[in-house]
């Protein structure tokens, strides 16, 4: 189930371009379970995947909080995490006994 539809105990802190994608495979495999049942294969399958895929959000979808890792050479978000965007979890009222800093996370 996390590989198309994400973490449901996650979903509203869900990154945003990372929905935009899940979208666009649940749409992708839409069409290719459409193709099957007509009994399409080979170029006519391929001809109605592709027909699909220009409509597709997951393509055009960008974050205005995107922020790149620092000195990092990767696109990745600086707060994406496990398909998460960081920004999106509530503020922590307080200290927590389990946090530790970036470099004591190694273990």
């Amino acid at each position: 189930i996390m590989k198309r539809a994400g973490k449901p105990g996650l979903a509203e802190y869900t990154c945003l371009v990372w929905r935009a994608r899940l979208k666009a495979l649940e749409v992708y495999h839409q069409a290719a379970w459409r193709a099957d049942r007509f009994g399409l294969s080979g170029y006519e399958r391929r001809r109605v995947l592709d027909r699909s895929l220009p409509d597709l959000p997951g393509w055009s979808v960008t974050c205005p909080r995107y922020r790149p890792e620092p000195g990092g050479t990767s696109a990745v978000c600086r707060y994406y995490y496990l398909e998460a965007c960081l920004l999106e979890f509530p503020l922590c009222p307080g200290t927590c006994e389990d946090f530790m800093p970036r470099g004591d996370q190694r273990g």
